[in-house]
């Protein structure tokens, strides 16, 4: 057991658990939270009250059931107004939509699941589009921005990576190798970008480069997707812009 592991409030842990449950499967009895995390009742009785009285979980009085409450959504709204690189990349990402009417995403990593975590976007106006909302979660290893944001992580931290990932082989060009994906980083920090190819089989490709901060540490990614049918022709084009951005981005942080 680490130092880590021993430092660990249990109640603390089990009302993180509860609130992840909740915002994966929204309006669950109390019967059904306990049995879902093999927790004892009065132990989940007894946090979820505590939540309840915080407003971090709403009771619905009809129905018993239970969902996440507007405090989090506070404290999430003042997180997300907090990121300054969205004020920075905002601008530079419309710019990139403007000049190919494809989708922008500005995504940094969640470590503590090892998951590219979108936090802002510039929409095409296009009719057929493939969009992420603000807060989807992509795996690394399969994502455009996944793999810019792998490709900034120190060696420890990738070799911690490939011991908690499971890979999973969306279509034939999903990368489920740790040697295939090592090579693949080792391309992308060379030649400063990624590309995707309908690896996750929603029909959609992407060019993708990472956005550093003033010590060069990787600090998000910013792309261009859209239909790969549409982003067939244009990759050639959107590379060297899609590089151009993430290099503006991080002059300015």
């Amino acid at each position: 057991m680490t130092k880590k592991t021993k430092s660990l409030v249990p109640s603390i842990d089990k009302a993180v658990d509860i609130i992840i449950l909740l915002s994966q499967k929204p309006n669950r009895t109390l019967k059904q939270i306990y049995e879902e995390l093999g927790y004892p009742a009065s132990t989940c009785f007894n946090i979820i009250t505590t939540l309840e009285q915080r407003g971090i979980v709403e009771k619905n009085k009809l129905t018993s059931q239970f969902k996440l409450g507007t405090t989090l959504m506070r404290l999430g709204m003042q997180l997300y107004e907090d990121i300054d690189i969205r004020k920075v990349a905002l601008p530079i990402m419309k710019t990139l939509v403007a000049k190919f009417g494809e989708t922008s995403y500005l995504t940094i990593v969640d470590y503590s699941t090892y998951e590219g975590v979108v936090i802002d976007k510039i929409e095409s106006l296009k009719t057929v589009t493939v969009i992420r909302s603000i807060g989807s979660r992509v795996p690394l290893y399969a994502s455009a921005t996944g793999k810019s944001l792998l490709s900034g992580l120190t060696n420890d931290e990738i070799e911690d990576y490939f011991s908690k990932v499971n890979f999973v082989k969306y279509t034939e060009k999903t990368i489920t190798s740790k040697d295939q994906l090592m090579e693949e980083l080792n391309d992308i920090r060379e030649m400063g970008y990624a590309i995707t190819e309908n690896d996750m089989g929603d029909g959609a490709s992407a060019v993708s480069a990472p956005i550093k901060d003033y010590q060069g540490k990787v600090v998000a990614a910013v792309s261009l997707s859209g239909p790969s049918n549409r982003m067939e022709e244009q990759i050639p084009l959107i590379i060297p812009e899609v590089k151009l951005a993430a290099e503006k981005i991080s002059s300015l942080l």
